[in-house]
């Protein structure tokens, strides 16, 4: 007995298989019909559709014959998928050196006759044979040869229908999931820029306010509030631009990494978030050249910061930013010395959870800063203290 040779592209065959989703799947009638007429037409005992695994032959529908699998070494097909033709015919397998003593001609149901035909793809892979088997020697005509293939043509008919299929419920559950983070985007961006925005509505209330009650309307202060608002308009403007290309790639591949000054660079995001000045914000000591997506540095710090001014209207904060370089990655920390977070924190980044008795915002802040984080490659965790403030402590990878 001769063991068949493997297809010198046997990882790739055997990763196209994968593909259809095809075995160990439940029995269908459409293969099984098939299996019948094959048989039927052939006037034979047996007939399988099979495909070969890696140390297997598994049958998907079957005629005359009770197991629905065998080794691969010892199967007929395993020497079909490597023939020169494609449908490969064995008038008697006791008279052939390649199946001399198998036990696949012995016992009480051998394989004597055979005749197979390759399962091939579009992409050329051999998955498997639809093969007949009587249990003597036999012969088919030419006729019914090319019926055979005919209906190894459907088989395969029937597979990439099947593989189709998957990729569209694929597609379909992506276009799902691609939905749910629109409608997320959309609550991140009603959370994120509603504090801006507010400061911008104050500032116009200022300037309106002096210009309506002032006798003599001072040009400069005037001017440092038109000033003041354009620039907080600017940074929404970016901010907005900027998240809107983030949550609109399919990857992070797709946005590309800037070399930025991170010192100035953290300056305008924490003073659009308090252009007023309300708040003690200490920056890192020095300047860090740094390279990172900016977008999703800026998203996670605006809500961390933001989050800190919110759940502390009245106090006047002192908010600490910390930077450090490491190996592979940077490691930042927001802490502020408000109020502090009261009750589990255990479930924080988790969505739609509000802290400290919240009925304003989404709940989604701050799990939408953790998938953000783990997307850059980081970890993020909150250390709080319920009457001494918070930190949340992340680390990214180097862009």
């Amino acid at each position: 007995m001769q063991h068949a040779q493997k297809p010198a592209n046997e990882l790739e065959r055997l990763e196209a298989l994968i593909q259809y989703d095809i075995l160990d799947s439940d029995p269908e009638d459409e293969y099984d019909n098939i299996a019948s007429l094959a048989a039927h037409i052939c006037q034979v005992p047996v007939a399988i559709v099979s495909f070969i695994d890696q140390d297997r032959k598994w049958h998907k529908a079957k005629v005359g014959i009770a197991a629905t699998e065998m080794k691969r070494d010892i199967a007929v097909c395993s020497h079909t998928i490597v023939a020169d033709e494609e449908t490969m015919i064995v008038e008697d397998t006791r008279n052939d050196d390649r199946f001399e003593n198998s036990p696949v001609n012995q016992g009480n149901s051998p394989v004597v006759f055979y005749a197979g035909v390759k399962l091939r793809s579009n992409e050329g892979f051999v998955l498997g044979t639809l093969c007949v088997v009587d249990h003597k020697p036999n012969k088919i005509t030419e006729e019914q040869e090319h019926m055979l293939a005919r209906l190894g043509q459907q088989v395969m008919h029937l597979l990439e229908y099947r593989r189709n299929l998957r990729l569209l419920r694929s597609i379909k559950d992506i276009q799902r999931k691609q939905y749910n983070e629109l409608e997320e985007f959309t609550h991140t961006v009603i959370h994120d820029i509603n504090s801006p925005m507010a400061n911008v509505v104050g500032l116009a209330d200022l300037l309106d306010s002096d210009i309506k009650y002032s006798d003599e309307l001072d040009k400069d202060t005037v001017g440092q509030y038109v000033g003041m608002i354009k620039k907080a308009g600017i940074n929404i403007q970016l901010f907005m631009t900027e998240l809107l290309d983030y949550y609109r790639s399919d990857s992070l591949s797709s946005i590309e990494a800037e070399e930025i000054n991170f010192k100035e660079w953290i300056k305008e995001v924490t003073q659009m978030l308090d252009p007023h000045g309300k708040h003690r914000i200490e920056l890192p000591e020095g300047d860090h050249g740094i390279r990172v997506r900016k977008v999703a540095l800026r998203h996670v710090f605006t809500n961390l910061i933001q989050n800190a001014i919110k759940h502390n209207p009245d106090l006047g904060l002192n908010i600490k930013i910390f930077f450090e370089e490491k190996e592979s990655k940077y490691a930042f920390h927001v802490s502020d010395d408000g109020k502090g977070i009261r009750g589990d924190t255990s479930k924080i980044f988790e969505p739609l959870v509000t802290m400290n008795g919240s009925t304003s915002g989404t709940g989604l802040g701050l799990a939408i800063v953790k998938k953000i984080v783990e997307k850059e490659g980081g970890t993020i965790e909150l250390l709080a203290n319920e009457n001494a403030g918070a930190t949340f402590n992340f680390t990214i990878n180097k862009g």
